[in-house]
């Protein structure tokens, strides 16, 4: 929305809804969050910000909704390598 008009956060909330194991967000988790890497990526590249393959294997995991639990080792590492890159 960003790039066709001015987008602002409000500091009240305008919405509530109640969250449940059988609604669709749920059962299409993943098709949800391969749609938003494919817009993350868009986005990023409209910014022209260019990651290397080592630096998108850490976007990656630094934006998984319930990644964060998960992470091996060598996926610390890689995120490490993406911030020593950013320094």
């Amino acid at each position: 929305m960003c790039a066709v008009t001015k987008v602002h956060n409000l500091p009240e909330v305008l919405l509530n809804y109640r969250i449940h194991a059988h609604q669709i967000s749920r059962r299409q988790s993943v098709k949800q969050q391969k749609s938003m890497a494919i817009i993350r990526r868009e986005q990023m590249s409209r910014l022209q910000i260019n990651l290397k393959p080592t630096q998108e294997k850490a976007f990656e995991l630094l934006t998984l909704e319930d990644g964060w639990g998960d992470f091996s080792a060598t996926d610390y590492k890689v995120v490490a390598t993406l911030l020593e890159d950013l320094c």
